[in-house]
């Protein structure tokens, strides 16, 4: 069975969803009788297959100069070549609101193949509330009508697919979370160095709540802990950043920019504590990677990990200093044996979360799309009709 995945560019600064979806295809292809092949934008072949592996067809097509306009002519030829070409029964493609995607979309009904939507957080209230009236007009442009034309949704967590209907899509919704490479056993965090480190990795985005955090950090002022942060500054926020430290006199806050995955891991085998405060997050894969690392995570409800609580392997929290503030007093004031016992508890929820398994449902989804039968029970429909 041939099946094509599309997104507009592999860009690590845009965050998770390429990281996700590049596993998501290396997971898909391991299985049986499939073959499958990514169009995208934003990376040379041979980069691709080192990232993903080469039992993955890559098709590049051309962003161009028009990438982020209506026409996007490069993305819209080498789509439609690929689909003639490769023949794929069902196309997977990834995000919403970009030129590229429309045309995902539209290529996807030319081809009269199946078509499923991973919009991966881009419905959020919160994502909505970004660039409102440029969304808004997208929306009536094409957005809501090539989401309402698509035969299947993917989202990673209820909370999504609440999103989904909220905005009135009635296609059928499959709930797939994303998955979670596990390191080995010798990488988990050893005995914990003096100061203990509290970790930030993330996009540094205003969404992500890194003022919140150095806000709140300023007003504990742990004794025997520092705080680290990573990841690309696509806002240029970290010279804000910076300069609340100063003024706030923070001396025990460190910056290291742009990180791949083997410093990734690295910096989460030193850490004895996770911190993500963010506004929305659709999975929120650097909690799952922490998770798998043996780190207890302080995360706010914009992320869909109540099982932090249930688990005890963390925090879920408002958003917002106050609340931050109250969690990363008592997270910090906890001894080190019992981080390392939250941690030890998060490893195994992290090991809910494989790739083989989402690949594995997600297969599931595709056949039910394309052969009909008994609804999967993680898929939600919105009458009893459908399929």
């Amino acid at each position: 069975m041939a099946l094509l995945h599309a997104i507009a560019e592999f860009n690590f600064a845009h965050g998770g969803p390429p990281r996700s979806v590049a596993a998501l295809v290396r997971a898909l292809a391991s299985v049986d009788g499939a073959e499958v092949g990514v169009a995208f934008g934003g990376m040379a072949p041979a980069e691709l297959h080192e990232l993903i592996g080469l039992d993955v067809r890559p098709f590049p097509c051309p962003i161009g100069h028009l990438a982020g306009g209506f026409l996007a002519p490069g993305f819209r030829r080498g789509l439609y070549g690929v689909i003639n070409s490769f023949t794929p029964k069902l196309l997977h493609s990834h995000g919403i609101w970009r030129a590229e995607n429309h045309w995902m979309a539209r290529a996807a009904r030319s081809a009269n193949i199946v078509h499923v939507v991973q919009p991966r957080g881009m419905l959020s209230s919160w994502a909505l509330a970004q660039k409102s009236a440029r969304k808004r007009i997208a929306w009536w442009a094409y957005q809501g009508n090539d989401l309402r034309r698509a035969d299947g949704i993917v989202a990673t967590s209820v909370d999504e697919c609440v999103d989904f209907r909220r905005t009135g899509l009635l296609a059928p919704v499959a709930v797939i979370p994303n998955g979670v490479e596990l390191p080995s056993e010798s990488a988990l965090p050893r005995a914990p160095a003096t100061p203990r480190t509290a970790l930030f990795l993330s996009r540094l985005h205003r969404g992500k709540g890194l003022l919140e955090l150095i806000n709140a950090w300023a007003r504990i002022r742990p004794v025997g802990w520092r705080l680290q942060v990573a990841g690309p500054d696509v806002d240029g926020l970290w010279q804000e950043a910076a300069a609340l430290c100063k003024q706030s006199g923070l001396t025990d806050v460190e910056y290291f920019g742009e990180v791949d995955a083997r410093a990734a891991s690295a910096l989460y085998r030193k850490a004895n504590l996770f911190v993500l405060p963010t506004r929305s997050e659709n999975f929120g894969m650097v909690i799952a990677e922490a998770l798998a690392h043996g780190l207890p995570v302080l995360t706010t409800r914009g992320a869909p990990w109540q099982e932090l609580i249930r688990y005890d392997c963390g925090w879920w929290i408002d958003f917002g200093e106050d609340a931050l503030e109250q969690s990363l007093r008592e997270a910090t004031g906890l001894s080190s044996e019992r981080l390392s016992e939250m941690g030890r508890n998060g490893r195994r929820l992290a090991e809910r979360y494989t790739w083989q398994a989402t690949a594995e449902k997600t297969l599931v989804f595709y056949r039910w799309l394309l052969e009909g039968g008994t609804r999967p029970a993680f898929v939600d429909v919105i009458n009893s009709t459908q399929r």
